[in-house]
C-alpha cells in the first residue's frame, strides 16, 4: 500500500530527497561512519565534513570547525 499524503512514511521519504548536512569527527567511533554513510547512501543531496581530530559530538569539542562547515553547507544550498 502506497503512503497517503500526510502520512509518516510518506514525510520521512520526501525529505530523504532533501539537502542535508552529516558531520562527524576522524576520532569518532566506528558506528558513527557506518551510520553516516548509510545515511548518505540514502540522502543523495546530503554533504557530509569530517571534522579532523573530532569525536562524534563534533559540535561541541570543536565548534569553531563546527559552525564554519555548516556555514558553508549553508551558503551552498
Amino acid at each position: 500500500m502506497r503512503p497517503r499524503p500526510g502520512d509518516a512514511r510518506s514525510e520521512r521519504s520526501r525529505a530523504l530527497h532533501r539537502t542535508g548536512a552529516l558531520s562527524g569527527g576522524t576520532e569518532s567511533p566506528r558506528w558513527l561512519g557506518t551510520v553516516l554513510d548509510r545515511l548518505a547512501a540514502v540522502m543523495p543531496q546530503a554533504r557530509g565534513q569530517a571534522i579532523e581530530g573530532a569525536g562524534y559530538i563534533p559540535h561541541v569539542t570543536h565548534p569553531e570547525r563546527y559552525v564554519a562547515g555548516l556555514t558553508r553547507f549553508i551558503g551552498a544550498v
